[in-house]
C-alpha cells in the first residue's frame, strides 16, 4: 500500500488539473461554436440567390447605433458586424448581421466571455424615438420605466420608451393584441423590437446555431408589425 500510495496521489492531481484545464478552455470552446464559418457559406448562397449582398465583416457597422443596448459595448471596443446581409424585403431597405458582445472574465473563467447576438433590421420611413420592446420575463419587473397601463399587456411585456407619446401612439389596441398573439420574434427566439433611428431591429442572444432559413420569416414578422402601425406613428 505504501508503493502504491504516491501513484494514487499523482493520479488524483493530475485528474483535478486536467479537469481544472478542461473547464478553463470549455467557455471559450463552447462560444466559438457559436461563430460557424458555413453559416457565412449559406448566407452568402442565399444572399446570391435572392439578389441581395453579403459581407463576411464590416467593422464600422456597429457605430450606427451609437450608445444603444446591447451595440454599446462592442461598437466602443470596435467590434466588427459579421455575416452581414442587406438587401430589400418587401419594399424596404434590410440587414441581418451577427455581433460580438464581449465582457471581462472573471479571474476563475478562462478566456473572456463573449454573448453572440443575431441582428435584423429594416428600414423607416421616418426617424423614430429611442423605444424597445420584449417580453416581461427578459427583464425585472422594477427595472421597467413605462408602463401603458393596460395592467394584462403591461404584465406580459416591458417597454423601454425615451418619448412616451410615441409609445402611447404605436401601442393601439389591435397592435397589443397582435403582440399577445405575435411576441417578439415569435417561432425564432426570445427577442427583442426596438426602434433606432431610421430602423427597427429585432435581435436576440444566440444560444446556438443560426438557420438560414429564418431571414424572410423574421424580416416578414418585422414588416407585419410595421404595417399594423397608425399612420400617423411616425411623425
Amino acid at each position: 500500500m505504501s508503493v502504491l500510495a504516491p501513484i494514487l496521489f499523482f493520479v488524483l492531481f493530475a485528474a483535478i488539473i486536467g479537469g481544472t484545464i478542461w473547464l478553463w478552455l470549455r467557455p471559450g470552446r463552447k462560444n466559438r461554436q457559436w461563430r460557424d464559418p458555413a453559416t457565412g457559406q449559406e448566407l452568402a448562397s442565399l444572399a446570391a440567390e435572392q439578389g441581395w449582398s453579403y459581407t463576411p465583416e464590416r467593422k464600422d457597422y456597429l457605430q450606427r447605433y451609437g450608445d444603444r443596448y446591447p451595440f454599446h459595448r462592442a461598437a466602443g471596443v470596435g467590434e466588427p458586424a459579421l455575416d452581414v446581409v442587406t438587401g430589400t424585403h418587401r419594399g424596404r431597405e434590410f440587414a441581418c448581421f451577427q455581433f460580438l458582445f464581449p465582457r471581462p472574465a472573471r479571474p476563475t473563467e478562462g478566456p473572456a466571455q463573449r454573448t453572440y447576438f443575431r441582428v435584423f433590421s429594416v428600414s423607416l420611413r421616418a426617424s423614430a424615438p429611442k423605444l424597445i420592446l420584449r417580453g416581461a420575463h427578459l427583464d425585472p419587473l422594477w427595472m421597467r420605466g413605462f408602463t401603458t397601463g393596460d395592467r394584462a399587456f403591461d404584465k406580459s411585456f416591458v417597454v423601454g420608451a425615451g418619448d412616451n407619446q410615441f409609445a402611447h401612439r404605436i401601442l393601439t389596441e389591435p397592435v397589443k393584441q397582435w403582440l399577445y398573439a405575435n411576441p417578439p420574434l415569435a417561432g425564432v427566439a426570445n427577442g427583442s423590437l426596438q426602434f433606432a433611428g431610421h430602423e427597427l431591429l429585432g435581435w436576440y442572444k444566440e444560444k446556438d446555431g443560426f438557420d438560414v432559413r429564418l431571414v424572410e420569416p423574421v424580416l416578414d414578422y418585422l414588416c407585419d408589425f410595421l404595417d399594423r402601425l397608425p399612420a400617423d406613428a411616425l411623425r
